[in-house]
């Protein structure tokens, strides 16, 4: 319980906060997207570092609108994919095809 109450990171009155940043609707649809598979896998973003992606503490300005995903660095958003295992357009259009593998 307390690995999962750590997970999420941030709470409602942030959440809020960060739709109301400006920030495009699909950052926010991106967010979602690496949240939902950090929950499948069970991980929290630390555990990235171990899968090759160092930028691990990103995670939390994407979650709280302090630094535009969409804006990011293509080798950090490459990075992060191949970290999740998931292609780019997966984690940009939310298509079925998950695995970086067939793109």
């Amino acid at each position: 319980m307390e690995r999962e109450a750590r997970f999420r990171g941030i709470g409602i009155k942030t959440r809020e906060k960060a739709k109301k940043s400006g920030l495009p609707k699909k950052h926010f649809e991106m967010v979602k997207r690496i949240d939902d598979l950090l929950d499948e896998r069970g991980w929290l973003p630390v555990d990235l570092k171990d899968r090759g992606f160092p930028y691990y503490n990103k995670i939390s300005s994407f979650r709280t609108g302090k630094q535009n995903l969409l804006t990011s660095n293509l080798n950090t958003i490459v990075s992060l994919c191949e970290a999740l295992g998931v292609s780019l357009d997966y984690l940009y259009y939310g298509n079925d095809s998950r695995d970086s593998k067939d793109h």
